[in-house]
C-alpha cells in the first residue's frame, strides 16, 4: 500500500472532501469557549498542593477540520475547567501555576479498548500488546520527584493495570500522594520551584508514547513568577489569564504547531485495511490517519526473513496539514500594536524554520519562486525593531540571559544549518513582536524547514504547485487549498483600540536574574556517548542512544537494557553526545536543565574505527540557545556538549522511594533521556537516566 495523505487521496482519487481551505478557521483562544483550562478544585488533604482533578477521555471536536467533518481524538478533560462547563476540546487542559505554590493532578484513564490510531502490538512492544489505552503524564520540563516524571513505566490503564517502576503487586507509589486513589488513576505531584517559562504536559507510557501524542493527549503548562510580573512595567504585554478575566484584548498567545492527516471519504479505497487497525470511530471523514504499514519505497530497509506486521512501526511520521492550537490553518484577528507569542512545536518529528511574510493577494498569500522556492513576497518588519526582526526573551527553559533579534525572512539552509527561527520537535520559544505597520493587512506565518530535517525529502514538503516532480501532489492541489505544510495561519491586523506600553525590554537587557545561575565545567573526563542507526529484527531503520564503547557506536543499547547512565545526586556532568545518524535529534533529559557548550563537527567514519577526528572547531550555541534548555538540536556528524547539575527536588511533603523498576540494575530516583522524535523516541532511541 502507498502511503496516502489527505493531498494525495484529493490527488488521486479526485476526493473533493480533502479539499481543505487555507484561513477558513479562527484561532483558538484560551479560556472560555477556546482551548479549555484547568481549575483548582481545592488542596489535596496530602500535601497541600493546589489540587486538579484530569479526565483522560475520547471525545469528538468538529472545529478542528470543519471541511471534512468532526475529528475523534483522545485528550485530557479538565473536570472544573475555568469558567464552568464547556465542551471538551484539542489541546484541552491548560493550567497556569505560579513558582513556589505546588499542584497536584488527580489523573483518571477512561480510554476506550481500542485506539483511535494503529498501533504496532508485534514482540517488541509487549506493553502495547497488552493494552494500547494506557498512558502516564510528563510535565516536560518539569523539575519534579521522578514519581510524579511519567515515565514510561509509571503507566496506567483504565482497569488498573501499572507499570513496573511505580506498582509491585500491593505496593502502587501514586498512593503516597493519594492513598484513597482508585483503579485507573495515577497522581503527580509538581513543585513549581521553577522560574517563568511555558513548559507542556503530554503522555509518555511505554510502547505507545507516539500514537497517544498523535491521538491528542497533549496541553500547555505555564509558570508565572515574580520577575516575569516585573517586566510588565517594561512593556511585556499582559498575562493572558488576566485578558481573560479582564474582558480585555489578548495579546499574549500560546501557539501550539501540529502536523496532521485526515481521513476522506475515499479511505476504503487508498486503504483498505484502516478500518481493521483502528476504532469505528476513527474511520469517518475528518478522523486522524496515521501511517501504519513499513514502506520500503519510502524507508530504508534491510533484509529480514520476518513478515513486517501491520500495523508496523514507522520512522518519523511527517503530515500534509498544519495545525495551530488545535484547527488547520487559522486566521487570528490581532491588532496593530505589541504581541506576545508562546510558541510550541508539539509536532511529531516535523522541524519548523518560522518566518512572517506580508501577505501578497494571492491565495495562499505566499508566492514561491519556482525554482528556489523562496517566498517572493515582502518580509515582517517589527514596528519596535524597525526592521525584519523579532525579539526572542526565553527559550524552553525560561529567559534568555539577554533577548535576542530572531530574522522574520532567511530560509533554512541545509549546507550552514541556518535560517530564522529554527524549533525542533518540544522545543519553545518566547517572541514579542509588533503589528503596528500593517493595520489593514495580513501576516502570514511560514515555515520550510526540511523533513526530515536536515536534508528532508519532497514527498513531505506540500505547496500548491511548487516541486510537482518531487511532489507530485504540489501539481494537483488548487492554491488556496491543503495539503500544504508551508503554511501555518494567517494575522489579519486590525486598527488599535489601545495603547501599549514603551518596550523598555531590548537586546540589552538583562534577564538573567530570573533564571538560575550558570554552572562551571567540573574537572575531569566529560562522560562521552552515542546516537546510533541500525536495523531491527524485521529490517526496518531503528534508532538508539548508547555509550561510547566501540562494541556499541552505531548499534545503540535498548532502552530496556540495564541503565548505563547512573549519575550522583548534587554533582555536576558535561555530557559529550556524537551524533553517527544523518537526522537531526532533538535530545531531551527529564529532570534536568542543561547548558549548551558547543557543538563540533566530527569525520564519522574514524570515530567508527575508534579514533576521534574533528574536522572543524567548537561552534558556541546560537544566541537564543545561550540560556537553559532541555531539548536540544543535535546535528548529524557533530558532538554535541552539555553541561549539568543532577539535583534532586527538596522540602517535598513526602518520601520519595527508588523505583521499583527491576530492570534498571541499580537502586535510585528513574527518570530518562531520549530523542524528541516521537517515533525514534519509542523505536527505541531512549535510556534509563538514574540519580542515586
Amino acid at each position: 500500500m502507498k502511503w496516502l495523505g489527505s493531498g494525495e487521496a484529493l490527488a488521486f482519487y479526485q476526493s473533493p472532501s480533502n479539499k481543505i481551505p487555507l484561513y477558513k478557521t479562527g484561532l483558538r483562544g484560551v479560556g472560555p469557549g477556546g482551548i479549555p483550562v484547568a481549575a483548582s478544585d481545592g488542596v489535596s488533604a496530602v500535601t497541600g498542593a493546589a489540587h486538579y482533578a484530569i479526565d483522560i477521555n475520547q471525545f469528538q471536536d468538529s472545529g478542528v477540520c470543519p471541511t471534512l467533518g468532526p475529528t475523534t481524538l483522545w485528550g485530557y478533560n479538565p473536570v472544573t475547567p475555568l469558567g464552568g462547563s464547556q465542551p471538551q476540546k484539542h489541546l484541552g487542559g491548560i493550567i497556569v501555576a505560579k513558582k513556589g505554590v505546588p499542584t497536584q493532578l488527580t489523573v483518571t484513564n477512561k480510554l476506550p479498548a481500542k485506539g483511535i490510531i494503529p498501533v504496532d502490538t508485534s514482540s517488541i512492544f509487549p506493553d502495547a500488546a497488552r493494552s494500547v489505552n494506557r498512558v502516564t503524564v510528563h510535565l516536560h520540563g518539569g523539575f519534579v520527584p521522578w514519581i510524579s516524571d511519567g515515565g514510561p513505566m509509571t503507566y496506567f490503564d483504565p482497569k488498573g493495570d501499572y507499570g513496573s517502576s511505580i506498582a509491585n503487586g500491593a505496593t502502587n507509589l501514586y498512593k503516597i500522594l493519594n492513598p484513597g486513589l482508585l483503579p485507573g488513576q495515577a497522581e503527580y505531584y509538581y513543585p513549581n520551584n521553577q522560574s517563568a517559562r511555558l513548559l507542556w504536559y503530554h503522555d509518555h507510557a511505554h510502547d505507545v508514547t507516539r500514537t497517544n501524542a498523535y491521538s491528542g493527549i497533549a496541553t500547555a503548562y505555564i509558570i508565572r513568577d515574580d520577575f516575569e510580573i516585573g517586566l510588565l512595567n517594561m512593556g511585556l504585554p499582559p498575562f493572558i489569564e488576566d485578558s481573560v478575566v479582564n474582558g480585555h484584548v489578548i495579546q499574549e498567545l500560546p501557539l501550539v504547531f501540529q502536523d496532521k492527516i485526515f481521513v476522506g471519504a475515499n479511505i476504503k479505497l487508498v486503504d483498505p485495511t484502516w478500518s481493521s487497525v483502528v476504532s469505528p470511530a476513527a474511520t469517518t471523514p475528518g478522523s486522524l490517519w496515521y501511517p501504519h504499514v513499513y514502506e520500503r519505497n519510502r524507508w530504508r530497509r534491510t533484509y529480514s526473513p520476518l513478515t513486517l506486521p501491520n500495523p508496523s512501526i514507522i520512522p518519523e511520521m511527517f503530515g500534509d496539514t498544519m495545525l495551530v492550537n488545535g484547527t488547520v490553518f487559522p486566521e487570528a484577528e490581532v491588532e496593530a500594536r505589541r504581541y506576545r507569542l508562546r510558541v510550541l512545536n508539539a509536532c511529531q518529528a516535523r522541524f519548523m524554520n518560522l518566518q512572517l511574510y506580508v501577505d501578497d493577494g494571492s491565495p495562499d498569500g505566499i508566492t514561491l519562486d519556482p525554482v528556489t522556492g523562496i517566498p517572493k513576497n515582502a518580509p515582517f518588519v517589527d514596528g519596535a525593531q524597525n526592521q525584519p526582526a523579532i525579539l526572542q526573551i526565553a527559550a524552553e527553559a525560561g529567559f534568555l540571559p539577554k533577548p535576542t533579534l530572531v530574522p522574520t525572512n532567511v530560509p533554512f539552509n541545509p549546507l550552514t544549518m541556518s535560517g530564522s527561527l529554527i524549533m525542533a520537535p518540544a522545543e519553545r520559544a518566547d517572541l514579542i513582536l509588533d503589528f503596528s505597520n500593517y493595520v489593514g493587512k495580513n501576516i502570514i506565518l511560514y515555515s520550510d524547514a526540511p523533513a526530515p530535517f536536515p536534508m528532508g525529502d519532497p514527498r513531505n514538503d506540500y505547496f500548491p504547485g511548487f516541486n510537482k516532480t518531487g511532489n507530485p501532489v504540489n501539481g494537483l492541489t488548487s492554491p488556496g487549498f491543503g495539503p500544504n505544510t508551508r503554511i501555518l495561519m494567517r494575522f489579519k491586523v486590525k486598527a488599535a483600540t489601545g495603547a501599549d506600553l514603551p518596550l523598555a525590554i531590548t537586546t540589552n537587557t538583562d534577564l538573567s536574574l530570573g533564571i538560575d545561575p550558570f554552572l562551571t565545567p567540573p574537572g575531569g573526563t566529560p562522560r562521552r556517548l552515542t546516537l546510533n542507526e541500525n536495523f531491527d529484527a524485521w529490517g526496518r531503520l531503528l534508532q538508539r542512544l548508547g555509550t561510547d564503547a566501540l562494541a556499541v557506536r552505531g548499534v545503540g543499547q535498548a532502552y530496556m537494557d540495564m541503565a548505563s547512565e547512573v549519575v550522583n545526586s548534587g554533582t555536576s556532568e558535561v555530557w559529550e553526545i556524537y551524533n553517527l545518524t544523518g537526522d537531526t535529534h532533538p535530545i531531551h533529559l527529564h529532570l534536568v536543565n542543561f547548558q549548551i557548550l558547543n557543538r563540533q563537527p566530527f569525520d564519522v567514519a574514524q570515530y567508527m574505527a575508534g579514533n576521534t577526528v574533528f574536522t572543524g572547531p567548537a561552534v558556541g550555541p546560537d544566541p537564543n540557545e545561550a540560556g537553559w534548555k532541555e531539548t536540544a538540536r543535535m546535528n548529524p556528524g557533530t558532538v554535541t556538549r552539555i553541561l549539568m547539575r543532577f539535583d534532586l527536588p527538596t522540602g517535598l511533603p513526602f518520601s520519595v522511594p527508588d523505583s521499583l523498576n527491576p530492570m534498571l540494575g541499580v537502586s535510585g530516583k528513574e527518570y530518562v533521556w531520549h530523542c524528541h522524535i516521537l517515533e525514534h523516541e519509542e523505536h527505541d532511541m531512549m535510556r534509563p537516566l538514574v540519580v542515586v
